[in-house]
């Protein structure tokens, strides 16, 4: 398992922005030179935001997935300014959750997330209707931070996806880890 820092927190080396999953680039190709990890069987899990980045790097890097599961993140919905002004005050979030989403592009405020957030969209950027690696869409059907409204549009676009709709709000609850992990065994072993 190699964990990584999405783009615009903790160490990665960009900002969010539109081409941001160009910093797993270097990554996919250093799995390939390692004799001691088989880079032919490669899986992207994000929870929350990082969903959004999973999902992406599906139809990026499909041919170097096996498969991606989006976790509660958002797709196209979520990023208008419609559903930010929705979940500003999301009360799943512990924090200021518009400083911390403000900080992936630079920012610091709810204005600064929202004159850039748009351009996350997968819809606006034309994935959503490419060939992917298979998609695992997982959250909770009452999530306040992301739409899961992003789950059915996600549905009507590109390849099939696996979906899993779970009770409660943001990432849901109950067998969700369970849930997921079986479905990324099962697609690692194919």
């Amino acid at each position: 398992m190699l964990l990584v820092d999405m783009p615009g927190v903790g160490e990665s080396p960009v900002l969010a922005s539109r081409d941001a999953e160009r910093q797993w680039t270097p990554i996919f190709d250093w799995l390939k030179t390692r004799e001691d990890l088989d880079g032919t069987r490669c899986a992207a899990i994000g929870g929350s935001f990082g969903g959004y980045w999973a999902m992406k790097l599906a139809y990026t890097y499909r041919e170097r997935l096996r498969c991606a599961v989006n976790w509660g993140g958002g797709v196209h919905i979520t990023f208008t300014p419609e559903w930010q002004e929705k979940s500003r005050n999301a009360s799943s979030y512990l924090m200021d959750l518009m400083a911390a989403r403000a900080r992936i592009f630079g920012g610091q405020t709810y204005e600064d997330y929202v004159a850039r957030c748009a351009e996350l969209s997968l819809l606006e950027q034309g994935l959503l209707d490419c060939p992917s690696a298979p998609i695992l869409l997982v959250n909770g059907r009452h999530d306040v931070q992301n739409s899961i409204a992003d789950i059915y549009l996600s549905l009507d676009h590109g390849d099939p996806k696996a979906v899993r709709v779970f009770d409660g709000g943001h990432m849901g609850e109950g067998p969700v880890a369970t849930t997921i992990v079986e479905w990324v065994s099962a697609e690692l072993a194919c």
